[in-house]
């Protein structure tokens, strides 16, 4: 199976779904650092027929102040990705107890990839001159990143997002600068 050329396919859209940052709780506390309480992902999806593949990143962060206590801010983003891909009949298996054909787990790697990094720099320039200014999604790898929102999709109970308020360990807050 080639290897996907980025010259055929397109960014047809990219958008924000949800975009919201709830200012502080009115404590004074100033946000100094960041956490993701909800492990950020992608879902994905697409149609071989149409030649799409859409990405929905979906993205929960709170503000922490110096002690490493919650501020009261909050940041909730979804932000919506279309690529047309020219030749995405190149790129699809099929396999036996799925209903058609669906895209390379290549191809899909790399434009969830594509949707991520876009999201971060989308969401950076949104939290400006807000509570969140210089909230950053941290960096990932794309597979890392696929592997995780795809077992997020399988589980039910994470797919209904039953994982709010569930903390993520001290090393995923980022402080700021």
């Amino acid at each position: 199976m080639p290897t996907p050329d980025l010259d055929r396919i397109h960014l047809a859209a990219a958008a924000f779904l949800e975009c919201s940052i709830s200012p502080s709780d009115g404590s004074g506390r100033d946000v100094r650092r960041f956490t993701i309480p909800d492990e950020t992902w992608l879902y994905p999806q697409f149609s071989v027929e149409e030649k799409r593949i859409s990405y929905v990143v979906h993205v929960h962060c709170q503000g922490l102040c110096i002690d490493g206590k919650p501020t009261g801010t909050e940041g909730r983003f979804q932000v919506y990705f279309d690529f047309e891909v020219d030749n995405l009949s190149e790129h699809v298996l099929t396999t036996e107890g799925y209903d058609g054909p669906f895209p390379t787990r290549e191809l899909m790697v790399m434009l969830g990839g594509v949707a991520y990094s876009t999201a971060r720099g989308m969401i950076m320039t949104k939290v400006l001159d807000t509570p969140l200014n210089g909230f950053a999604l941290p960096l990932r790898g794309p597979s890392e990143l696929f592997q995780a929102s795809m077992k997020r999709l399988q589980d039910p109970e994470l797919a209904n997002g039953a994982s709010v308020g569930k903390k993520k360990p001290a090393s995923k807050t980022r402080r700021k600068k």
